[in-house]
């Protein structure tokens, strides 16, 4: 165990204790440099990742008034955030239709709220089911691109449109 001073990729210095073998501290050391950001960094980018969904998803029609603590509220809407965000994304990098992309992601909230049953009320509720709804974002973007690519933008979002309505009635 040792203490050295590191530059971040950032351009910030900071000390870090490491341990294990002068050759693989040497190599932590410059692994700091091509690839982490100091702490300040993190948190600032954190925050303004947060601020950008929360403004995308708010554009979109998307707010969640969860109940719990302030963390467990704050990590709840990370978790949801980041699921529709993903969404949003996809659909952006692929240039799809934003009206096909929408429609995916109100079928992926009927699919967390229905077949899930996440209290989207409850904060706790979305965190211990974090796993689960990673997934089911993941899966409802890969079947709207198939979808895109097989039946062509008007029909996947009239298939997830009829999927959702479905859905809701379970």
């Amino acid at each position: 165990m040792a203490k050295y001073t590191v530059t971040f990729s950032c351009g910030h210095t900071a000390t870090v204790e490491l341990f294990g073998k002068e050759t693989d501290r040497q190599r932590k050391i410059e692994w700091f440099g091509r690839e982490c950001k100091c702490k300040a960094c993190q948190e600032r980018e954190t925050v303004e990742f947060r601020t950008h969904c929360n403004t995308v998803l708010a554009d979109k029609g998307y707010k969640f008034n969860f109940n719990g603590t302030e963390k467990q509220v704050a990590y709840a809407e990370d978790i949801m955030g980041c699921a529709l965000i993903n969404i949003f994304n996809r659909a952006n990098k692929a240039a799809y239709d934003s009206e096909c992309w929408d429609a995916c992601a109100r079928f992926f909230m009927a699919i967390v709220t229905r077949v899930l049953k996440i209290d989207m009320n409850s904060a706790k509720s979305v965190i211990d089911s974090k796993i689960q709804i990673e997934a089911k974002s993941k899966a409802a973007i890969d079947t709207m691109s198939k979808l895109i690519t097989s039946k062509g933008t008007a029909e996947a979002m009239k298939m997830f449109d009829e999927q959702t309505a479905k859905v809701e009635v379970l």
